[in-house]
């Protein structure tokens, strides 16, 4: 057997040190002794470039409070968006680049018991963490106004936005202009209504399929954009506040 089939890492790198001629036939030879069915460093590349393609989707579900913040949707650098902070928190947890879709797109100031988003890790990524786990980490990483409630694989096919078949939004008015610290994040002092003509307006709206198609940017993409028609369901719930006035007592033993 030629000696040169025991030619190992430290051989190849004595030839490099010889003239130019000398390293180009040292290559070559090692090259047509190298069995055919090893792979070559192009296939390693393409394998390794498909499996980066290859990807796991999570679901995440979100509260939040909504006021120092300029909505949902990421926004240029240096504002400060729900969006941003939690896909700043999932890079750091993940360790790669993290773009998440919410299933909704709430404005500056709105708040949120169960926004769902979801995003993707490749393929190639795992971790021995469970989901509680992870959970744990996404919850002391985010800022106490971002509160993630449940985080996990998503099932095939999954879309925040698209798998939606149903969303609650409620809005929270105060007749009263006395409105207490606590309350005024979550309430708006509008003062007072005529609870009968607002209730008349939502008997002429609820349970109508509507065509949302108006409210869409640019042009209509059913991947996109889904059903335009939808069924919105309107409830007015009225409810009466009891202002209670606590007195301090004492005895006064003089």
């Amino acid at each position: 057997m030629p000696k040169c089939l025991n030619w190992g890492p430290d051989s190849v790198a004595l030839t490099t040190n010889c003239c130019g001629v000398a390293c180009w036939l040292g290559a070559a030879r090692l090259d047509a002794l190298r069995p055919s069915n090893l792979p070559t460093v192009s296939d390693a590349a393409k394998r390794e470039d498909q499996d980066e393609r290859k990807t796991k989707t999570w679901f995440l579900v979100l509260a939040y409070d909504g006021t120092d913040f300029a909505g949902w949707q990421r926004q240029a650098e240096g504002v400060r968006t729900l969006q941003g902070e939690l896909e700043k928190a999932l890079a750091l947890i993940f360790r790669f680049p993290v773009k998440t879709l919410g299933a909704s797109r709430t404005d500056a100031g709105v708040h949120a018991h169960g926004q769902v988003c979801h995003f993707e890790s490749p393929e190639y990524w795992d971790s021995d963490a469970s989901d509680d786990v992870l959970l744990k980490r996404l919850r002391l990483t985010l800022p106490a106004a971002l509160l993630a409630r449940r985080i996990g694989r998503a099932p095939e096919g999954f879309h925040a936005r698209l798998s939606s078949c149903r969303k609650t939004y409620s809005y929270r008015l105060s007749t009263s202009l006395e409105l207490f610290p606590f309350e005024a994040r979550r309430c708006w002092a509008c003062g007072a209504l005529n609870l009968a003509k607002l209730q008349e307006g939502l008997r002429t709206l609820d349970g109508r399929p509507l065509d949302w198609t108006a409210f869409s940017m640019g042009d209509y993409e059913p991947e996109y954009h889904g059903p335009v028609v939808k069924t919105v369901q309107l409830l007015l719930k009225v409810t009466t506040r009891t202002t209670r006035t606590t007195r301090a007592a004492w005895r006064d033993d003089r």
